[in-house]
Order: structure tokens, then sequence, then C-alpha cells
């Protein structure tokens, strides 16, 4: 909602080094169709945790929504790449 995101965005201004409050961020812009903006943010957190899959998943879900499909399979596969595991990459890589 744009509620969720204002208040986000306030968060994020706040604390701009937070990396859960920014990829929250970045999932808002993402749900509200923002796609630069989310993979701008999903970018600037992955330069501070780019050991972290569920970013890399965001990531690809953004580029998914603005059918950017090869940056989409290339965050998946990064997600994996860091861990096998993660559920949500390994069906968004399917």
């Amino acid at each position: 909602t744009s509620e969720a995101l204002a208040a986000a965005e306030r968060a994020a201004a706040l604390q701009p080094d937070n990396p859960g409050v920014r990829a929250t961020l970045a999932g808002l812009y993402t749900e509200s169709g923002d796609l630069p903006r989310a993979i701008e943010e999903y970018q600037a957190v992955l330069q501070d945790r780019p050991d972290d899959a569920d970013l890399y998943v965001g990531l690809a879900g953004a580029y998914f929504a603005g059918r950017q499909l090869d940056d989409a399979r290339r965050a998946f596969d990064e997600a994996l790449r860091l861990d096998p595991n993660n559920r949500r990459a390994r069906i968004g890589r399917a």
C-alpha cells in the first residue's frame, strides 16, 4: 500500500545504513510496480550484503516483474550459488 511505502521510505531516510529497512523498501517498490527503484534499492543493499541469497531472490523478482528474464535468471542463479537449498530461488529458477 502507499502508506506502507511512505513509512518504509521515512524509515530508510532515518536509517540509510539499515539493510533490513532498505530490503523492505525494495520489496515494497516491487509490489507497487516501481521496478527501477526496486532494482536500484536491491542492488544498493547487495553492495553491503553480497552473501544474502534472499536479497538476490528479491532482485530476481523485480527483474522478472519487469520482464528482464536474463537478469532474473542470473539473480536466481546467484541466490542458489549462495544457498543451494533456497526454496524460493529453486522455484523461481525452475
